[in-house]
């Protein structure tokens, strides 16, 4: 708890750092930490739910962690609320009607929808965290339970992906981005299951998280690219001026550097059975396509005016939201023994 606080300390240090100098750039800089971190929660509950339907030794194996993850998911709605009461300064569909234009501001992105559909998106899921993985229900239940969670998600998540970023340029439009974040959140939740989880390394699962990493990382790579591939062609003025931005002063290097750290390099790794069966090497390519995450969220929010404030509110802001999501995990978990009471080896297969 000592370093979560000190590393609380640190982040509330830089925000109050950056606010001195670009007091608008703390609300990108949150937005970062707030994608950033509250991916790993959100991908870490899909993951849950996805076992309850599909079964499995990986989710008997990673199910502690998992759970330990998810717990922090109602932590996300107070997370969220900065961004939703200062929104008229951080987003220009807030402040400016016809930013995205007349109809759509007036009947979709507006202030009012966007807080409902966030708040009933996380109150949802923080329903089913109880459901999946503390409530005792009997299989059928449960797989129901999956199910309906997993609908909530990616409807929920498809919607927020756009209201929560791609709406700070409400010009440029993606049907890709959605499901991009929820790969995204995919790959931090299974990336953070990978760090904490202990099993003997001879544990088949091992590989099984390797395999599940490798197409997650393929397919976020895939959405990436394809994306900017299509937009490319496209040749719209708007399409080509949001990536214009991410262009200009060095951020077409932060966004190479993303792509080597989080794809090129752990696709690489995970190429080698070495590292698909040893649970050190695969606890460093997680670590690695985390940074990466981290990179691209930097990537597509921070560029714009005082960017080099946002970036360091953003890095402040990840520290700050890492450490109170460890800390209600922590507590969430302590105070209902779950993850105690249920060693890794005795939990049950969701199949």
């Amino acid at each position: 708890m000592k370093k979560l606080l000190v590393l609380g300390v640190i982040g509330v240090l830089g925000l109050v750092v950056a606010g001195l100098f670009a007091p608008s750039a703390v609300l990108r800089g949150w937005l970062i930490g707030f994608a950033s971190i509250g991916a790993v929660p959100l991908g870490c509950l899909a993951w849950l739910a996805i076992h309850g339907l599909t079964g499995g030794r990986w989710g008997v194996v990673a199910q502690p962690a998992l759970i330990c993850g998810a717990s922090a998911l109602p932590l996300l709605i107070l997370l969220l609320a900065p961004l939703l009461l200062a929104a008229r300064f951080l987003y220009p569909w807030a402040s400016h009607g016809d930013a995205a234009g007349p109809g759509v501001t007036a009947l979709y992105l507006n202030a009012p929808s966007v807080a409902l559909r966030g708040l009933v998106l996380l109150g949802g899921l923080s329903f089913f965290v109880f459901r999946l993985s503390v409530r005792p229900d009997g299989a059928a239940m449960r797989r129901i339970a999956a199910a309906l969670c997993l609908v909530l998600y990616g409807v929920g998540m498809d919607l927020s992906a756009f209201d929560w970023v791609l709406s700070l340029d409400p010009r440029f439009t993606s049907s890709a981005f959605g499901m991009q974040i929820i790969v995204e959140q995919l790959m931090a939740g299974l990336c953070f299951a990978i760090l904490m989880t202990k099993a003997p390394s001879a544990d088949l699962a091992w590989r099984d998280f390797a395999a599940l990493l490798l197409a997650c990382v393929l397919g976020e790579t895939y959405l990436v690219l394809m994306s900017l591939i299509v937009d490319w062609y496209g040749d719209l003025p708007e399409q080509a001026l949001w990536y214009l931005r991410r262009t200009e002063n060095g951020w077409r290097f932060l966004e190479a550097l993303g792509l080597v750290v989080g794809s090129i390099a752990p696709l690489t790794a995970l190429l080698f059975d070495r590292v698909r069966r040893s649970p050190k090497l695969l606890r460093r390519v997680a670590v690695a396509v985390l940074a990466g995450a981290l990179i691209e969220n930097v990537w597509l929010i921070a560029p714009g005016e005082q960017a080099a404030a946002t970036l360091l509110a953003g890095l402040a802001a990840t520290l700050v939201s890492a450490s109170l999501l460890a800390a209600f995990a922590s507590h969430r978990v302590a105070a209902s023994g779950f993850a105690q009471s249920h060693p890794a080896g005795r939990l049950t297969d969701g199949a």
